[in-house]
């Protein structure tokens, strides 16, 4: 914090700071973090090496920061201290990483005189949930040691033997199951906030398959912004595209989309999609704690299109454990 003057302590990491600053350089790059094709790697899930666990909600859109900011392409993640446990170590000069965690924090009822509420003798209490940045964790590439190049192997290896019809096939069965469904008309992708509707070009206008999905997915992360659903800012008081308000809600619709891409084991990468990387700079340079909220407000939105108890991409769990 810059207003202290002198810190005797080593202050905690600016996890958010870092993330910001590193989203900003590889926007600048012209690079968005959160559109990729489909590759080999991108077949496994964001997962702890060491215990083969994927990682959950919103991870994965900040984990695929972390690996890009890292020019890293293997998205598999070990805990300082579990690695030390496998006599593995993080190389010279190389940086923590962080995931989001679900913290609790019980404080005591007040009344509206700020007294604590008494009953029956006891203080009530109330517990409400928030998300945290837990650091100290490795990407692959960062670490070294005896074994760690065989286990990295056998992580990839273990990406579902699922045919593309058929992971195409449950995108769209998936998809289908979500409430507003689109109209196929003219040669613009868009969601009608005024209108609540998801309009799209039709499916023979786009040059693959996985962009069609890409593009609808984003389109639907959208809708969940509405009134009737999770009513969001951007959505609700909707005050015109391109505008400074809209840019939180694209950047949010940016990682809604990449986390149901990841559920459903599809490309991100939309068609036909202008980018927003130039007010999103502005934005994060602005309030960099948008970002946090951001991935949170994304796994919201992802819930409702993709709800992570369809997010099959190791279904085949024997698999895992003949791994472990």
């Amino acid at each position: 914090s810059n207003h202290m003057t002198t810190t005797k302590k080593r202050t905690r990491r600016d996890y958010e700071g870092d993330l910001v600053a590193g989203l900003i350089d590889l926007m600048q790059a012209g690079t968005n973090p959160w559109q990729r094709e489909w590759t080999a790697a991108s077949a496994v899930p964001h997962m702890n090496l060491t215990t083969k666990q994927p990682y959950k909600g919103s991870n994965p859109a900040l984990l695929e920061l972390q690996m890009q900011m890292r020019s890293s392409s293997l998205p598999l993640w070990i805990p300082g201290g579990q690695g030390k446990a496998r006599g593995w170590r993080p190389k010279k000069g190389s940086k923590a990483c962080c995931i989001c965690m679900p913290m609790t924090i019980t404080k005591d009822k007040l009344d509206d005189q700020g007294q604590p509420v008494v009953t029956n003798g006891e203080a009530e209490t109330t517990t409400s949930m928030f998300f945290a940045y837990k650091g100290g964790i490795f990407n692959a590439t960062d670490m070294e040691g005896d074994g760690l190049q065989d286990e990295i192997d056998k992580a990839l290896s273990l990406s579902p033997n699922r045919r593309e019809p058929e992971r195409l096939r449950q995108a769209e069965d998936i998809l289908n199951k979500y409430e507003l469904q689109p109209i196929h008309e003219g040669y613009r992708a868009y969601y009608s906030p005024t209108r609540d509707q998801i309009v799209l070009p039709e499916r023979r206008n786009f040059l693959s398959i996985e962009g069609y999905y890409a593009t609808l997915a984003h389109e639907m992360v959208h809708s969940t912004g509405h009134a009737s659903r999770l009513r969001r800012d951007g959505i609700v008081n909707f005050d015109g595209f391109g505008t400074d308000n809209y840019a939180k809600e694209e950047l949010i619709a940016e990682l809604g989309s990449f986390l149901v891409c990841t559920r459903l084991s599809i490309a991100s990468k939309p068609e036909n999609h202008a980018s927003y990387l130039k007010s999103w700079i502005t934005r994060l340079k602005e309030q960099p704690n948008f970002l946090l909220t951001a991935f949170s407000a994304a796994k919201n939105a992802a819930n409702l299109i993709a709800p992570e108890e369809y997010d099959n991409v190791l279904e085949n769990k024997s698999q895992l454990v003949a791994a472990v």
